[in-house]
């Protein structure tokens, strides 16, 4: 389920299944010409399975926000190219 508690700026994914809670915050940063993106995975799970999932997921979900923030910032240049300079 994703839901948009601060519209333009906060998305939140919740797994139904497990009560994981990813969110993605975007910032203005600089000049206001770039953005920051922090994403951010909170696990609520108990005993053995939660145990396994803060041990093993961090360094997962390492590689797998790196590559979404690399895909963000592809599309971002595609999308709004920055204009030429003279």
């Amino acid at each position: 389920m994703v839901s948009e508690p601060e519209p333009g700026r906060l998305l939140a994914e919740r797994d139904l299944e497990t009560g994981t809670v990813t969110t993605f915050l975007v910032e203005p940063a600089g000049s206001g010409q770039v953005s920051r993106v922090t994403i951010e995975t909170i696990w609520d799970r108990s005993g053995l399975a939660g145990w396994v999932e803060r041990c093993l997921a961090p360094t997962f979900l390492e590689r797998v926000y790196a590559e979404e923030l690399s895909n963000l910032s592809v599309y971002c240049r595609l999308r709004f190219p920055r204009p030429a300079s003279t």
